[in-house]
C-alpha cells in the first residue's frame, strides 16, 4: 500500500489502529520502537505512514533516474514546471524546482505529484552537493542557479536574453555563443556570472579533490548531471525545503517559499610552508584487536616511521574490530603527518580497497545502507573522517601494500606497537571525530535507490534506535554490572540484541527478554482482569513482587510465559 489519494490524517488513523493491534492493549512500547531494525532493538515493522513516505521518495527516485524521455516522466516534469515560478507573483514560470531556485505551489500539482513533493520537501531534499562532478557543474542551469546570488530584475532579464540566444547552462558561459552578443550589457552579465560561478563550489575550473597517487586509484565517479546531486535528509540549507516545510504536509493549501541559498565554498588546504621534511617519509601502520567483533573486543592502533618516530593508542568510542583498528591507524597517521610528503605502508586489504575507489563510491552512493551500529566493519563516521583527511592535505601521499608478519622489520614493529597500544591505556576516542562542513557529501543519495532501502532510510532518520534510549541504557548498565560481578566479564548487551530472536529458547522467553530490554515487560491482557488486581500495568507481578526479568527467570509460579 502506497497511500495514494489517502489523506494523511486518515492514513495515520489506520496506522494507529494497526499499531494498537500489534502492540497489544496494555503495551508500554511505542510504535516507533517496533519500526526500528532488529539489531537496534526493534521489530523491523514499519508503519503505513513510513511506507507511504518511502513510496513517495521512490516516485521521485525513479523520476530522476534513467531515461528522461519516458512519457510519465515528461508529464511529471511538465506538471512541476507549470507549478514553479521565479517569484511569489509567478513572474516567470517553467522552472525545475529540483535544480533551480523556485517558488512552487503544491495546490497546482496533480494529487500524486503533490503528495510526493510534500514528502521530499519534508525530508529536506537538496541538490547542492558539496562535491559535484564536473559534468554536473557544466550542465547546471544559469537561470536561478542555486549556488548563484539571487538576481535582481535587471539581471534576470539579461539571463533570459542569454537563454534566448542559446546560453542556458554554466558550460555556455565559457563557450563561443551560438549567436553574437549585442551590446555591452550582455557581455558584462556574462562576465559577472562567470565570476560568481568561479567563486563557488560549482566552478567548472575548480579541480576535484586530489587523490593519493598510484595506478589503481580511481577518480570521483561522474554523476549523470545535476539530478545526480540530489540528496535527502540534508542540512537546513535545503533547496526545496523552505521555512514552512513541516506545515506543508499538514495543510493542503500552503504556499511554500524558498529561503535564500547560501553556498558553502570548498575549503582550501593548508600552506605548504609548514612542511618540515622535504623528502618523502615512510610510515608503517597497523591495527590489533582481541576478541575480534565481539562485545568485549579491545583494539589498538599504531604507526612507526623511518625517522624513529612512532605512536600507539587504545581505541574507544565505537564498536571495535580488527578492521576498525586498521582504518583508525591510517586516520591516526594522517592526523600526525598532515602536511608532510608521506608513503604509508599497510598490510590491510580493506584499507587499500577503500583507497582505490571504495570511499569515493560510498560517497557517490550516499554511504550506502550502513546501519548506525556496525559490528564488524568500520563505522560510517570513521570512514567519512578518513576521506576528509585525505582531501585536507598539502603534501603528497601514496600507499604501498606490506606483507603481514613477514621480513619487514618496520611493519613488524607497527604490529608490536598496535598490540601494546591495545592495553597501553592511552585513549583515542573515535566518537569525537567530526568532519567540517563542506568537505564531504554526507547525506543519502536519492537516485538509483530501491524501495526497501528508502524504507530503511526513512526509519533510520525518523526514529530513535531503542538501544539508544534511557530505558535500554538502564537495562544495559544493570546487566553489565551483574555479569561483571558474577563472571568477571565485560559484556555490552547492545551488541547482542539481534541474537535474541535466533537463540534456541521458548518463544515466550524471547519476547520477555526483548520487552525487558525496552523497559516494557507487560503481563498480558489476562493479568488486567478481575482475577489479578496487583499487576499495576506490568510493573508488578501477580504474586505481588516487582516485575523484572530476574524475577521471571527465578521461576515465579504466578507468571506464565
Amino acid at each position: 500500500m502506497d497511500g495514494n489519494r489517502v489523506p494523511p490524517h486518515i492514513l495515520k488513523r489506520i496506522s494507529n489502529r494497526i499499531m494498537g493491534f500489534v502492540q497489544g492493549k496494555f503495551s508500554a512500547i511505542s510504535y516507533r520502537t517496533l519500526e526500528a531494525p532488529l539489531a537496534e532493538g526493534g521489530l523491523n515493522n514499519p508503519s503505513l505512514v513510513t511506507r507511504k513516505y518511502a513510496v513517495d521518495l521512490k516516485f521521485f527516485s525513479d523520476l530522476i533516474t534513467g531515461d528522461q524521455t519516458v512519457s510519465w516522466k515528461k508529464w511529471t516534469w511538465m506538471d512541476l514546471k507549470m507549478a514553479s515560478s521565479s517569484s511569489r507573483a509567478g513572474t516567470y514560470g517553467g522552472l525545475n524546482p529540483f535544480i533551480q531556485r523556485a517558488y512552487t505551489m503544491p495546490t497546482l500539482l496533480q494529487d500524486r505529484v503533490s503528495q510526493a513533493f510534500a514528502t521530499v520537501r519534508l525530508f529536506r531534499l537538496d541538490m547542492a552537493s558539496s562535491v559535484p562532478s564536473i559534468a554536473a557543474r557544466r550542465q547546471a542551469q544559469l537561470l536561478n542557479h542555486p549556488a548563484l546570488p539571487r538576481p535582481n530584475s535587471h539581471t534576470f532579464r539579461k539571463i533570459l536574453a542569454l537563454k534566448e540566444l542559446g546560453m542556458s547552462t554554466v558550460a555556455h558561459l565559457y563557450l563561443p555563443p551560438p549567436r553574437p552578443l549585442q551590446g555591452t550589457g550582455l557581455k558584462k552579465t556574462v562576465a559577472r556570472l562567470q565570476e560568481a560561478v568561479s567563486s563557488s563550489s560549482w566552478s567548472i575550473f575548480r579541480p576535484q579533490y586530489s587523490w593519493p597517487s598510484g595506478p589503481d586509484v580511481n577518480g570521483w565517479p561522474n554523476m549523470d548531471g545535476p539530478l545526480g546531486c540530489i540528496r535527502v535528509f540534508t542540512l537546513p540549507k535545503s533547496l526545496v525545503a523552505g521555512r514552512v516545510q513541516k506545515d506543508a504536509y499538514k495543510k493542503t493549501r500552503v504556499r511554500v517559499y524558498m529561503e535564500d541559498y547560501a553556498p558553502v565554498d570548498l575549503p582550501t588546504g593548508r600552506s605548504t610552508e609548514d612542511v618540515i621534511y622535504e623528502r618523502d617519509i615512510h610510515v608503517w601502520t597497523d591495527g590489533s584487536a582481541q576478541d575480534n567483533g565481539s562485545s568485549i573486543c579491545t583494539a589498538g592502533s599504531a604507526w612507526t616511521s623511518d625517522l624513529q618516530l612512532s605512536d600507539k593508542v587504545m581505541l574507544t568510542g565505537a564498536v571495535l574490530s580488527n578492521n576498525v583498528a586498521e582504518v583508525a591507524a591510517i586516520v591516526q597517521c594522517l592526523m600526525a603527518w598532515r602536511d608532510a610528503h608521506i608513503t604509508i605502508h599497510t598490510d590491510s586489504t580493506l584499507v587499500l580497497g577503500l583507497l582505490k575507489g571504495g570511499l569515493l563510491a560510498m560517497e557517490r552512493d550516499g554511504w550506502g545502507d550502513a546501519p548506525r551500529h556496525m559490528s564488524r566493519g568500520p563505522s560510517t563516521p570513521l570512514l567519512q573522517y578518513l576521506l576528509y583527511l585525505l582531501r585536507d592535505r598539502t603534501g603528497r601521499i601514496s600507499f604501498i601494500k606490506a606483507k603481514a608478519h613477514g621480513d619487514d622489520l618496520n611493519n613488524n614493529m607497527a604490529d608490536k606497537l598496535a598490540n601494546e597500544g591495545r592495553i597501553s591505556g592511552r585513549v583515542f576516542d573515535i566518537s569525537t571525530l567530526t568532519v567540517p562542513q563542506g568537505w564531504i557529501d554526507v547525506a543519502p543519495v536519492l537516485c538509483h535507490q530501491p524501495l526497501d532501502y528508502l524504507t530503511r532510510l526513512v526509519v533510520r532518520n525518523r526514529t530513535l534506535a531503542p538501544t539508544g534510549t534511557i530505558k535500554f541504557g538502564a537495562f544495559s548498565d544493570r546487566w553489565t554490572v551483574m555479569i561483571g560481578t558474577l563472571f568477571d566479564k565485560v559484556l555490552d548487551p547492545g551488541n547482542h540484541v539481534e541474537r535474541v530472536w535466533s537463540i534456541t529458547i521458548p518463544e515466550g522467553l524471547k519476547e520477555v527478554l526483548w520487552k525487558e530490554m525496552n523497559g516494557a515487560l507487560v503481563l498480558g491482557h489476562r493479568y488486567y482482569g478481575t482475577r489479578y488486581k496487583k499487576s499495576d500495568m506490568g510493573r508488578a507481578c501477580p504474586c505481588g513482587q516487582e516485575m523484572s526479568l530476574g524475577h521471571v527467570l527465578l521461576g515465579c509460579t504466578k507468571y506464565n510465559i
